[in-house]
């Protein structure tokens, strides 16, 4: 997936073009833009959103772009509020927070536009981050936006990139993540997995800038190369070992920050008493962390420990130079690998159209992974026509083989042999002798179903054998029959006459007016 990450500070406008590739963030190409080398004699008085809008807009056209593309709202644009909610579910705290807000807001909630950062805390309730803009103030800038063709896929913030980053890297403990940019000094207090609370302060690079171009009588352009190239920073024991010059520069630094290092004292004070605990570290990014030795100065003005803030995988694609510099916006294109992505505040009523929201390569990525799906299910058929249905047909040919083996058909050798080369003349011979079947079926069909010997055959069974009793004459045909015996005795001519008496024999008539012969007649059964 393709991702644009366009940074948009008060010095330059960073292009950070990239991938996500196994779950990492892999930067192709970086373009910077500086402001100030774009705007001309008759942009005086264009504000600094219209004319990065400007540059934007010209970017996108140029490249013809089509990616996903994220971008940071402004920072006045917004206020923010963290919020503990006694709640002990998800959905009830969720319920309690514009009741919170109204409470809190000099304005209605229902002229607010906002997203939430929800969190559990270790007592089972939960704390917001929630970050909150004007809705009338919001929806401009959202048409500021449409009318230079420039709406991002995902317009996010600066505090919600970094709060992603702190919950994929589980940053526990106290620290503070001080980034100073251009015009403004961004510092995000860490507690317990989440950023406590933030500030900003308006003491940042461009009062360097503006300090050197005073001290030294040269230009703006002239002082920010020197800062970025030549500035430093001294403590206390450093001064005693450097040269007049470099005293007074580092004094003249030292000059420019104090304010901001008050500021940020304030800050840890006001962090040690809302949670008991200290700030443990100081993590330093933004263009401002390149200048020299800033980090030993930060540490022994402020007693914190200070270090870089490190990014990972960041420092193999650029520059050391550039590293701090671009480390908002890598850590912008990373959280889309993130389990908590960075926050979108095109959501409700600002949700993106389909043609913001959707990107031309995010469909061709779309289609590319069911082309990917469709080829896995067509390999599967494939194996299935070539494996199972063969295995199928091999089972087949061979039950074939050996019903035509059967004595039954009474198949020739020579006739087996037409199953490999001429099937044809095979099935041909057993039609006809299926049809020589047939006619033997219907002929024995057409045999009566009655017969008058299965009655002769229950009488002959009950007669005990008697050699006193005999039968001298039979006829019958297939519909009816009778049958006489002849006795010698009285007593065994009534026991013959019992027996017959006895006999389930259908429609029987017995003739006994001849004692010494007794006939029986009976139908077919």
């Amino acid at each position: 997936m393709s991702i644009l990450v366009i940074d948009c500070g008060a010095y330059s406008i960073k292009f950070v073009e990239g991938r996500v590739h196994k779950k990492r963030f892999i930067i192709d190409d970086i373009e910077e833009v500086l402001l100030e080398d774009v705007r001309g004699p008759s942009d005086q008085e264009v504000s600094i959103h219209e004319l990065q809008q400007r540059i934007i807009s010209g970017f996108l056209k140029d490249q013809h772009y089509n990616g996903r593309i994220i971008t940071q709202l402004p920072n006045e644009f917004l206020t923010n509020r963290y919020l503990d909610l006694p709640a002990k579910s998800k959905k009830d705290a969720e319920l309690m927070i514009p009741f919170q807000l109204e409470e809190d807001l000099p304005f209605n909630i229902a002229d607010t536009h906002y997203i939430v950062n929800l969190y559990k805390k270790i007592n089972s309730q939960f704390s917001a981050i929630v970050q909150i803009a004007e809705k009338s103030v919001f929806a401009t800038y959202r048409n500021f936006l449409q009318a230079y063709h420039t709406v991002p896929s995902n317009l996010t913030s600066e505090l919600s990139v970094y709060q992603s980053f702190v919950e994929e890297k589980k940053l526990e403990s106290n620290v503070c993540i001080l980034d100073i940019g251009h015009q403004t000094t961004k510092a995000y207090l860490i507690y317990n997995g989440i950023i406590y609370t933030h500030h900003i302060s308006y003491v940042a690079g461009a009062a360097i800038d503006e300090a050197i171009s005073k001290t030294y009588n040269i230009g703006a352009a002239e002082a920010r190369i020197f800062k970025h190239e030549n500035s430093f920073f001294l403590t206390k024991s450093q001064l005693d070992s450097v040269t007049k010059e470099q005293q007074d520069f580092a004094l003249m630094m030292h000059h420019t920050f104090k304010d901001l290092l008050s500021q940020i004292d304030r800050w840890l004070l006001g962090h040690r008493v809302k949670t008991g605990q200290s700030i443990e570290h100081i993590y330093l990014t933004g263009g401002c962390a390149n200048i020299k030795n800033i980090d030993n100065y930060i540490t022994e003005r402020l007693h914190v420990s200070v270090s870089q803030f490190m990014t990972p995988g960041l420092e193999r694609m650029v520059s050391a130079q550039e590293y701090n510099s671009l480390t908002l916006a890598y850590t912008m294109g990373a959280s889309n690998t993130y389990r908590e992505p960075a926050k979108n505040f095109f959501t409700k009523e600002f949700a993106s159209a389909l043609k913001d929201g959707i990107k031309l390569e995010n469909t061709i990525f779309t289609f590319y992974r069911l082309a990917i799906v469709c080829l896995v299910l067509c390999a599967g058929f494939l194996v299935e026509s070539l494996y199972f249905v063969n295995q199928e047909i091999k089972s087949t040919d061979r039950e074939i083989k050996k019903l035509i083996k059967s004595s039954n058909l009474n198949i020739t050798q020579k006739q087996e042999r037409y199953l490999r080369k001429t099937p044809e003349k095979l099935t041909k011979i057993i039609k006809q002798k299926n049809k020589a079947i047939d006619v033997d079926l219907k002929v024995l069909a057409k045999v009566p179903k009655t017969s008058a010997l299965a009655n002769l055959h229950t009488i002959t069974s009950a007669i005990k054998r008697n050699e006193e009793v005999s039968l001298t004459k039979y006829k019958g045909d297939l519909n009816s029959g009778f049958a006489q015996f002849q006795s010698k005795s009285d007593r065994d001519t009534k026991q013959l006459l019992k027996v017959l008496k006895g006999l389930n024999v259908d429609d029987a008539n017995i003739d006994e007016s001849n004692k010494d012969k007794i006939t029986i007649s009976f139908k077919g059964k």
